[in-house]
Order: C-alpha cells, then structure tokens, then sequence
C-alpha cells in the first residue's frame, strides 16, 4: 500500500556508527557510506504524512498492529 512521502521525526537520535561515519568524511571514503540512526533510550520515531493538513495538534502515536512491531504507547 502506497501511503505517499511521510516525515521521520525526534528530537533524541544516535548514530550508531557515527564515529566510523565522520573518519569516513574526513578520509574522503563516505561517499557509499550508510549511518544508522536510533532514537535514544528505546523510543520511536514519529511518522506522519507530509501531504496531511496541520491542525496544529500534538501528534498522537496510533498503534499500526504489525506482527513483531510493538506499536508505542
């Protein structure tokens, strides 16, 4: 299911190979180099629809019901 562009937010993120990444660059090899980032202390990225109207509400965590995925609370 195509649900369009969506926007990855937090405000808390780790690379988990962020050290590797910055030699990578000052080395000039980074250019097939992949970073992996992580929201800090186990939590999840928001996700909303870029082509969806701001309410200006908070967003609200809606739990997905995906096998394997713990939806956040």
């Amino acid at each position: 299911m195509d649900i369009g562009p969506v926007h990855l937010f937090h405000a808390r993120v780790v690379a988990d190979n962020g050290l590797q990444a910055i030699e990578a660059l000052r080395a000039g090899r980074a250019a097939d180099m992949k970073v992996v980032l992580r929201p800090q202390n186990g939590e999840h990225y928001r996700i909303y629809l870029a082509d969806a109207p701001d309410d200006n509400l908070p967003l609200i965590p809606s739990p997905l019901g995906l096998p394997g995925y713990n939806d956040p609370s």
